[in-house]
């Protein structure tokens, strides 16, 4: 037998007896409401009586803290150590005991039960049972399939029990999901080419399989039909023109496999090409040449696509007009005969959705260069389809040679090894140069790293897995600096936004998701509820049941309560609030695009440092100068006027992979089996590839991390609805390989 499976159903299992619990309290008169991690709570108990009973936490928590341990597993090792003899009790003893303790904070026990035994226990009837089952389906299928092209059937029955918590059964939900997969029309389509040899079944939707034809489909109509970008240019001519030229004030050098990797792209006469490499090849730096020519021979328009503005401010600085894809698909084309050359940069990071609109987009004049490595992270939204196009066919130059590290070459072998899959070599590789630490106890670990950004604070890049570390990194990191004098004392405190984590569109139709003390920003405006585009309003209460949320709107005539069901409502950002505070010196990071002026945007994720502070929170921040030299630029604001800010000391790896630094510091932590499941080979791929001179490893436990990342257990790539027989049937071209 293997444990994998039923690790990995954990969440099934939970779902089905919260579901359980929670039908049965209500039928029996019991109020509920929603507990954290999909839970219900009894209704009707205080939380000074609630910690009064759960004092054995309290204590594990208190020690679990003084020896810098986190994590499920670290609960159950200070329980054992902690636990004391069992003493026998007399049942009738033990109850005074209990009554006793109820006593000392108002009886609530009895009052809960009593209030139970009066009420009306309220089921729903069948008819609404079945509507309510349906529904739950309908949740499960929109939550999952926006991420995932392919789910397991216990995710759909997990999220709809979920969905229908306390009403629903594991029985109801079954007997809906049956209905629908004998419907004609095939809604949900089984698959076998995904977790073939895992128990259970898997399915993908007939719209997802669609999705993914056709965007192959449309690719391939467009091959082998456009005049090359340079059609008359040779390779002795571009060779002595880009050998060594200058562009936009700086030198271009480009190495043999750069230069022929630019050449084949300007004369290729396929309309979509694929451009493929490890971390830090230079990709993007081969692009220059491509689009300085396509603009100067050619008369063609460049704009530059990217996932996310970090990806699209670095096609800026190499003289690229650039926005993310959401922007350029937002704001449309232009009906004119302009052509234009997109260079989409970090294709790994585009979802089929967005790239099957996108595509849409390019007319037969255009020409679209896609920019990916696979071995990175992967987009948050469903598919891979810039492999899927390269599994196709589509035409792929390959570039090989790693840059990034020529200077270092002891990391240039260790960033080889982790390009080629071989994680496990490449942090032996980091042992053996001891650049691996093994700091068992979290808070050292932490100052450990601390102390060292504090010593090279420029250039140098923080990665971690999780956003609970990442805060803890940044509060090290802030006492470490203030240490040295490197950074003022606290001047102002101020509320900043933070996403709720995993919030999906699905979620945000549901008042459960939402907690008081929330904030909502609002993208669209909402006449009838007074609200405008831009707008920000607390939450001051949920109604699960009614599916209503209560919000504090401000207008002109001050603040007001408006109640509304979230199913009709889009645009919105979920929010929860937290305080910061900051200080002269301080490196933060934009959290969410920023429209600072009229013609004046920073995009998500850039970073600046705090040149000057007051009491009043009047800020001036310098944002960080850019690779083509030009000067950071100087914004004044008040940081109340500006919630999406935070520290910008340490940052998961997804936000850090667009980015370069001097020296990178990892940080993984093996002790928490939730956060295990982060700490996969993108991570460590992505996060120490940053570096160019210097890259360390901080852990708990060395050994664990090296069998955590054998081959076996830690590839996490996200399924596609094609098999890739379908795709080869689509098939029309071949890959061109470029040496190294």
């Amino acid at each position: 037998m293997q444990a994998h499976e039923w690790y990995r159903i954990q969440s099934y299992i939970s779902a089905i007896y919260h579901a359980e619990m929670a039908y049965r309290a209500r039928k029996r008169g019991y109020e509920l409401e929603h507990g954290r991690n999909f839970s219900t709570c009894i209704k009707g108990y205080t939380e000074e009586y609630l910690r009064a009973v759960s004092a054995r936490t309290e204590e594990i928590e208190r020690e679990k803290a003084g020896k810098g341990l986190i994590g499920a597993e670290a609960d159950e090792r200070v329980n054992k150590r902690l636990r004391e003899a069992k003493q026998w009790w007399d049942q009738q003893a033990l109850q005074i005991e209990h009554r006793c303790e109820a006593e000392q904070y108002g009886n609530y026990p009895d009052r809960v039960v009593a209030a139970a035994r009066q009420r009306l226990a309220h089921e729903i009837s069948e008819n609404q049972r079945w509507r309510m089952a349906q529904a739950a389906v309908d949740y499960a299928k929109q939550r999952l399939y926006d991420v995932q092209a392919v789910v397991d059937q216990y995710e759909l029955t997990r999220d709809a029990l979920r969905f229908g918590l306390g009403h629903l059964r594991l029985a109801d939900v079954e007997r809906a999901f049956e209905h629908r997969l004998a419907q004609q029309e095939k809604e949900f389509v089984r698959v076998g080419h995904y977790r073939e040899n895992a128990p259970g079944a898997r399915y993908t939707t007939e719209e997802m399989r669609r999705r993914e034809i056709d965007t192959i489909d449309l690719v391939r109509k467009r091959q082998r039909s456009s005049e090359p970008i340079a059609p008359h240019l040779t390779r002795d001519q571009f060779r002595a023109e880009y050998k060594q030229r200058l562009s936009n004030g700086r030198k271009i050098v480009l190495n043999n496999a750069q230069m022929w990797m630019a050449y084949n792209v300007l004369t290729t006469r396929d309309q979509y090409m694929i451009v493929r490499g490890a971390a830090g090849v230079g990709k993007s730096a081969a692009m220059e040449p491509v689009a300085e020519m396509a603009r100067r021979v050619s008369g063609y328009e460049v704009h530059g696509i990217a996932p996310t503005g970090v990806a699209a401010n670095n096609l800026r600085e190499i003289g690229i007009r650039a926005e993310t894809i959401q922007s350029h698909l937002l704001r449309g084309v232009a009906p004119d005969q302009a052509k234009r050359l997109y260079i989409l940069d970090e294709g790994s990071l585009v979802g089929t959705r967005q790239f099957h609109e996108f595509s849409k987009t390019v007319r037969p004049q255009d020409r679209v260069v896609i920019a990916y490595d696979p071995r990175q992270h992967q987009s948050v939204e469903a598919g891979r389809i810039v492999e899927e196009l390269e599994q196709a066919g589509v035409t792929t130059f390959r570039l090989e040679k790693i840059v990034r590290q020529r200077n270092a070459p002891e990391l240039l072998a260790v960033v080889e090894r982790f390009a080629n899959g071989q994680i496990r070599e490449g942090l032996e590789m980091l042992d053996d140069q001891n650049r691996l630490w093994e700091v068992p106890d979290r808070k050292k670990r932490f100052a450990a790293m601390a102390g060292y950004y504090a010593e090279h604070p420029a250039g140098t890049l923080i990665v971690s897995p999780d956003n609970r570390s990442i805060q803890e990194l940044n509060s090290a990191v802030r006492q470490a600096l203030r240490a040295r004098s490197l950074l003022g004392e606290d001047c102002y405190e101020a509320r900043v936004l933070v996403s709720l984590r995993d919030v999906r569109p699905a979620d945000r139709k549901r008042a459960a998701t939402y907690e008081a003390g929330n904030v909502i920003r609002w993208g669209k405006a909402v006449s009838r509820l007074g609200v405008t585009s831009g707008q920000y309003s607390e939450v001051k209460s949920v109604d699960p049941e009614a599916n209503t949320v209560t919000i504090l709107v401000e207008g002109p005539k001050g603040q007001r309560e408006i109640t509304y069901d979230p199913r009709h409502a889009w645009g919105i950002e979920i929010f929860e609030a937290q305080k910061r505070s900051f200080a002269s010196g301080d490196r933060v990071q934009v959290t969410r695009p920023w429209h600072v002026s009229k013609g004046v945007k920073i995009a998500n994720r850039s970073v600046g440092a705090i040149r000057s502070i007051d009491a009043q929170g009047n800020c001036r921040l310098e944002l960080v100068a850019n690779s083509a030299g030009e000067r950071g630029r100087m914004i004044d604001f008040r940081l109340e006027d500006m919630p999406h800010l935070d520290y910008s000391y340490a940052m998961t790896s997804y936000a850090q992979q667009c980015k370069t630094g001097e020296k990178v510091l990892v940080q993984l932590d093996t002790g928490d089996s939730r956060i295990r499941t982060l700490i996969d080979k993108s991570l460590v791929y992505v996060g120490a590839s940053r570096g160019e001179k210097e890259i360390l490893i901080f852990t708990d436990d060395r050994e664990h991390l090296l069998s955590g990342l054998s081959p076996v257990n830690r590839v996490a790539l996200k399924p596609k609805a094609l098999s890739r027989e379908e795709i080869a049937d689509r098939t029309y071209s071949r890959s061109i390989g470029l040496a190294s």
